[in-house]
């Protein structure tokens, strides 16, 4: 995957690793397994499938507009993909302003 080819990246996903096989080496081996590709197939037909609510509810995610309209033109990774980001940014956000608030 050229995505692993960031060491940035790489350090990530390897702290969510289990503990004692946090490597680099066990990475690779992870994501090239056949388990690993099987999963990520699985999601993403689901995501492409009409299936694509339960997912986003499964993984206690927002339908937000603009992954609605991704939704409408089929892009469903790409959305569930932005839903994410949007979770992310949100849980983020409340946390900064929740330490903003204490140091009130």
């Amino acid at each position: 995957l050229p995505i692993l080819a960031d060491t940035s990246v790489q350090e990530e996903l390897i702290q969510l690793l289990p503990e004692g096989l946090r490597t680099q080496q066990e990475l690779y081996h992870t994501v090239s397994s056949p388990q690993f590709r099987q999963a990520l197939m699985a999601l993403s037909s689901a995501l492409l499938s009409d299936n694509f609510n339960s997912v986003m509810t499964n993984f206690n995610l927002d339908l937000d507009p603009s992954i609605t309209g991704l939704l409408n033109h089929g892009e469903g990774i790409r959305a569930f993909l932005r839903a994410i980001q949007l979770a992310v940014d949100k849980n983020r956000s409340d946390e900064a302003s929740g330490k903003s608030k204490e140091s009130d």
